[in-house]
């Protein structure tokens, strides 16, 4: 009886130890809105050792607009800037917009990063490369992004100027239309407005911008109207002398 017994509960841990390790271990491939490819070891090396990646302790002096943001949960923001002294960053703010660790990393052209529970997934447009970071800068996956009309959907998501979460709206804002995001906003249901981030400087040198080329046409103007007043009083003099 004992020796069955014993037999019974190898049975059952051999069958749970099948079970478990047959089970998909969860990945932030199904947690995220993209559809995604497995990449070879040596890739998924390759492209760990090119991000160069490097876990920043202290806010950065960033005089740059930046490229996108999410929210998670917990209601802490990450903001992406591009092309900083040669490097990315990632600013991760918390939900009173206080400075909470970041990332700098190498990449070129065009990229984004959401949220993946209180992981971040950092998606490259040009290496088609994504790869999960959690908040000590550890590499927990990398993944092949698919080319695809629903990627396209979800990627227009992630790069989205506005954002809600329990009823709290996130914006970024640009001084023109289309243009890069100046500010981030996030606005409480009772309309309270709170500051996340802003480019001061990007801001004070699109004004000055502005009112340099304002000053120039004003200027070209005001010399076309005097050149025509002066010919069209010039030939009324001449027609007045021929009379």
């Amino acid at each position: 009886m004992r020796k069955n017994n014993r037999l019974f509960i190898i049975f059952m841990i051999l069958f749970t130890l099948v079970i478990v390790g047959s089970s998909p271990v969860s990945s932030f491939s199904m947690e995220s809105g993209f559809d995604f490819d497995d990449v070879t070891e040596e890739t998924a090396n390759r492209s760990i050792e090119l991000f160069d990646l490097k876990i920043l302790t202290e806010l950065p002096v960033i005089e740059r607009s930046f490229v996108s943001f999410d929210v998670n949960k917990s209601g802490d923001v990450l903001v992406c800037f591009r092309e900083i002294r040669e490097r990315n960053y990632i600013i991760v703010y918390d939900s009173f917009a206080e400075f909470k660790y970041g990332f700098s990393f190498v990449g070129s052209g065009s990229y984004a990063a959401e949220w993946i529970g209180e992981n971040i997934a950092i998606y490259g447009v040009r290496s088609e490369i994504a790869v999960i970071i959690d908040q000590t800068g550890n590499f927990l996956e990398v993944k092949a992004i698919q080319r695809g009309n629903e990627n396209d959907q979800h990627w227009n998501e992630v790069v989205s100027n506005e954002k809600v979460f329990d009823n709290i709206t996130y914006k970024a804002e640009a001084l023109i239309p289309g243009g890069v995001f100046v500010r981030l906003v996030k606005t409480s249901y009772d309309g309270e407005e709170q500051v996340i981030f802003e480019n001061t400087v990007g801001i004070t040198f699109f004004y000055v911008v502005a009112i340099a080329v304002v000053c120039i046409v004003l200027a070209v103007y005001a010399a076309f109207w005097i050149v025509l007043i002066k010919m069209i009083i010039k030939e009324m003099r001449k027609n007045k002398q021929q009379n």
